[in-house]
This record gives structure tokens, sequence and C-alpha cells, in this order.
């Protein structure tokens, strides 16, 4: 079985997985770890405790951060060496039922579970709050269109902007915004 993907839900599948399968985890480049608890406590708890869940997105700190998004509670590394677990290239093509690994291998597998992430498309929006590459165009999920907010966007404000333990704090803002907001409302 071949996981493609080494993010958070990459990661997690795999781990589950190689419990009772022997697993290939094709990763593009390694993403830094953290571990789920840390001296007794949730790595979020250190998170929030050290400030860095509030960060703001367009601060050096922030900007930084967003380049490399750890794996928080499974290490893929630490796997591959403890259990029914490798670690390969980048999948960059198909032969047959082969896998073409960034390197030139071959991966022959029955079953690949893709788990690359998803890219938003807002492009059915009928309103002008996109750039041209179909992007939010905001300010912490305000657009300059009237009523028309984003809310759940990674760093939309801060890191914890796309965490359930966060987005409320985004979405007050958000209402506090248009309650105040000049101009005709339609509650529901």
């Amino acid at each position: 079985m071949v996981v493609v993907g080494s993010g958070n839900s990459g990661a997690q599948i795999a781990q589950e997985l190689s419990r009772t399968h022997t697993v290939t985890v094709a990763q593009g480049r390694p993403q830094p770890a953290l571990p789920q608890r840390l001296l007794g406590r949730d790595i979020f708890d250190w998170l929030s405790a050290l400030g860095l869940l509030e960060v703001k997105a367009a601060s050096p700190l922030g900007r930084a951060l967003q380049r490399r998004d750890p794996v928080i509670g499974t290490n893929l590394r630490h796997l591959s060496r403890t259990r029914q677990l490798r670690l390969a290239p980048r999948i960059v093509g198909t032969a047959g039922r082969a896998l073409i690994t960034q390197d030139g291998g071959r991966l022959e597998t029955e079953s690949v579970l893709w788990a690359t992430g998803f890219r938003p498309n807002y492009r059915w929006l009928a309103v002008d709050v996109l750039t041209d590459q179909g992007q939010p165009m905001h300010d912490g999920g305000v657009t300059r269109v009237p009523g028309v907010f984003f809310v759940g966007l990674p760093w939309q404000r801060t890191r914890n902007s796309a965490l359930l333990g966060g987005v409320g704090q985004d979405a007050e803002r958000l209402i506090d915004h248009h309650l105040s907001s000049p101009g005709p409302r339609r509650t529901p």
C-alpha cells in the first residue's frame, strides 16, 4: 500500500495502516514534526501558552511559520524505524500499476491512497472578491464587498484561524464587524 502525501492526514493514515499493513509513504519534502504531547501536556496547550496560535499572519514570525507547517503527533521518520513503514520520494508519474518517484524509482502497488491536500476553488463566487489566481482578497476575512466574508482560511488572521479551536474567534470578529458596519443588513 502506498500513501501519497505526508502532511497531517497522510501521516496519520499511514500510522494507522502500518499497524496491520506494510505501507510506503511518498513525500515531497519532509515536514517538521511535533509530538502530540510534550512534558505531560498536549502540544496545542504549549502552542497556546507560548502565543504561537495567535501570531499574526502578516508578522515576520507568522510568515516564517507559514512556510513549514509541522505535522503534529506523527513522526514518519520515527515510524519508518519502528513499524512496517518506509519512506519514498515524491510521485511524479505512473506506468501501468507502478508509481514513478522523483528519483526514477518504481513503486509497484495494488493500493494507492492520495492524501495530497486540496486547493479550494472559489471561482463560482459571482462577486469581485478574488485575485487573478482565484484566491480570496480579504483583510482578516473582510472583503471589499459589503456582507461578503471568509472564515476558516489557513492563516486568515493567525495560525489558529483554520483550527477548530480558533475559527470561532475569527467568526466573532466578523460578526462584530458586520454588525458595526453602516448600511442595510439582513438577519436570518
